[in-house]
């Protein structure tokens, strides 16, 4: 790519990025989503067997909860309270965990194709699908998989700093540093090399986010709303789907296909279809450097005008009119009643040790 291409790349609005991305998410959406939705679904089938005895014992806690006085609460209904607040923390945490680790293997399954259709290569699809499963994803799915849901789970702050900086690893880890004219792309760690790219962008990629989950709870919230009308399950129903004595996971595999998941599968492709376009615009910005990032104009100092010599100090008038051995009583004698003073050159009339002008000492010797 050559530096105007890049230049007019780096330049673009952050209006122009997300038109792009949706360009992108209705142009190859029928292409992604088959990939992503299928990674989803398996996330869908191990959060069921993993944490359906976990979600029964949560649902049998809850409807003891319910008959419990609120005015009256024994100390073993105080536990039974913190114990059913650590179970629904605890599904939360393990849910999100998988949910996590699932989406990013998805997001690095298609990253690269779509980056490079995005920066018009030809690329073919399977091809470039295959290439995306090598050790290197191990490392993303540790850290935008594991730690992200831990560092938000415990302090949420480190969590939300990972994600910022390091989100770009989905697409570093699988990129070939080349040579590309007369600039070396300097072969550099995919974490750091993420973050270097990622420098400045900070709320771009969390606007980029929300904007993907705002679109995708409006539409859920109206899906919602639909299906009281088609497919209303309710609690006792859904609880003997997770007792151990009736389970039926085909079901809860299904209501939590239809009910809780469909349109997060169906919008699965447009983070990534989002997020590509201001990658590429970061990548150009860090490839340009100093000619996308001109140094700073230093300030101009003018030197200080040459400064103009003293005038030669002048003699005092005694100092011409006397000789230069003036610590005599003779020097200091002159023609005429007084002498004057061989320092300041004040005439004094009568000899006194002190001369009344300067102070010196003109005492006789």
């Amino acid at each position: 790519m050559e530096d105007n291409e890049r230049r007019d790349l780096a330049n673009k609005s952050f209006g122009n990025i997300i038109s792009d991305g949706f360009n992108l998410f209705k142009k190859f959406y029928w292409k992604l989503l088959l990939p992503m939705a299928s990674f989803y679904i398996i996330y869908i089938i191990i959060k069921v067997f993993l944490l359906a005895d976990l979600y029964f014992l949560s649902y049998q806690l809850e409807i003891e909860y319910i008959q419990i006085d609120p005015e009256n609460v024994s100390e073993a209904e105080y536990d039974r309270i913190l114990l059913i607040a650590l179970i629904e923390l605890l599904i939360l945490f393990l849910d999100f965990l998988i949910r996590a680790i699932f989406t990013v293997i998805a997001m690095c399954s298609v990253s690269l194709f779509v980056y490079k259709n995005y920066m018009n290569e030809e690329v073919n699809f399977l091809n470039q699908f295959k290439k995306s499963f090598n050790p290197k994803m191990l490392l993303v799915i540790i850290l935008i998989g594991i730690c992200i849901p831990l560092s938000i789970w415990i302090l949420m702050i480190p969590g939300i700093l990972i994600f910022g900086r390091y989100i770009f690893t989905i697409y570093t880890y699988n990129m070939e540093d080349k040579e590309e004219g007369t600039e070396v792309i300097q072969k550099k760690n995919l974490i750091s090399k993420a973050h270097l790219i990622s420098k400045g962008s900070f709320l771009k990629i969390f606007t980029i986010f929300f904007i993907t989950i705002l679109i995708t709870f409006l539409i859920q919230l109206g899906y919602s709303i639909f299906l009281l009308f088609i497919w209303n399950v309710d609690e006792a129903t859904l609880i003997s789907w997770y007792d151990p004595n009736t389970r039926n996971y085909g079901m809860i595999i299904l209501y939590e296909l239809i009910q809780i998941n469909l349109v997060n599968i169906i919008f699965t492709p447009l983070f990534i279809c989002l997020l590509t376009p201001l990658f590429a615009h970061c990548k150009a910005r860090y490839e340009l450097g100093d000619l996308y990032y001109p140094p700073k104009k230093q300030p101009d100092y003018k030197p200080y005008p040459a400064q103009q010599p003293y005038p030669a100090q002048q003699p005092y008038p005694a100092q011409q009119s006397f000789p230069a051995q003036r610590n005599t009583w003779q020097s200091r004698i002159q023609e005429g009643p007084g002498i004057f003073c061989p320092y300041c050159g004040h005439k004094i009339d009568n000899p006194i040790k002190f001369c009344p002008s300067c102070g010196e000492s003109i005492e006789f010797k």
